[in-house]
C-alpha cells in the first residue's frame, strides 16, 4: 500500500507512524467499507466462547 501511494511512513525519533496519505484515502476506505456493510460482508467478532477458537486451543 505505501508502494502506491496510500500509505505514509513516517519517522520521529525511535518510534514509526503509518498514516493515510491524504483524505482521499480515507474516504476511499469508508466508500469500500459502506459497499462492503451492503453487500452483507461485515466484520464477525470472534470471542472466547467461539467453537473455532475453542477446539483450536485444544
Amino acid at each position: 500500500m505505501e508502494e502506491a501511494g496510500l500509505l505514509v511512513r513516517r519517522k520521529q525519533g525511535r518510534d514509526r507512524y503509518v498514516a493515510l496519505a491524504g483524505d482521499e484515502v480515507g474516504w476511499m476506505l469508508k466508500a469500500m467499507m459502506g459497499a462492503a456493510a451492503v453487500s452483507g460482508q461485515t466484520r464477525t467478532r470472534t470471542g472466547p466462547k467461539e467453537p473455532a477458537l475453542r477446539d483450536a486451543r485444544v
